[in-house]
């Protein structure tokens, strides 16, 4: 049987506003239909076991992805993204959506012509990849960080020919 996720984790699951984008979004487990998929982020994992995470100019950091050019498949947007935004080379192939964002939105006309429209989704998948070089894309994201979800190695470590701060 599986896991109530939403029960344990009832934050990640509540309905929200994004006032960015002027949608409505729900938490999903699983794949949602190819078709609806207008962004893709990845938890890119290196070699060593950290996750490649970018920072934009307010320094946020986030989780490498962005919106899908017509005709692309999910695949080739992955790849495309990671490279722009954090310098990565996916290692074999990404793993499938393990969850998404369905994003109703609220506007009259899409953000876009070849996107779903009102509902679209904000996917996320799981790739290996290796840092190869600084992002293609700079000015969507500054150098990516490797992190560990270990305790012991909390501090954020600057990646490939790039310097990041360790500041959190």
């Amino acid at each position: 049987m599986g896991e109530d996720w939403a029960g344990r984790f009832p934050e990640l699951f509540r309905p929200r506003f994004e006032e960015y984008a002027n949608a409505d979004l729900e938490l999903c487990l699983g794949e949602p239909p190819d078709e609806q998929v207008a962004r893709l982020h990845a938890v890119a994992v290196d070699p060593e076991g950290y996750v490649v995470v970018c920072r934009s100019v307010e320094e946020w950091r986030f989780l490498p992805g962005g919106r899908r050019e017509p005709g692309e498949t999910l695949d080739a947007l992955c790849r495309r993204e990671l490279r722009e935004e954090a310098g990565c080379t996916v290692l074999g192939d990404p793993g499938p959506v393990f969850v998404f964002h369905r994003a109703t939105s609220r506007n009259a006309d899409p953000h876009q012509a070849h996107l779903s429209h009102p509902v679209s989704a904000w996917a996320y998948v799981v790739a290996r990849v290796e840092v190869t070089g600084p992002p293609t894309n700079p000015r969507t994201a500054s150098p990516s960080w490797r992190w560990s979800g270990s305790p012991s190695r909390r501090r954020p470590r600057g990646c490939g020919s790039t310097t990041a701060s360790t500041r959190t």
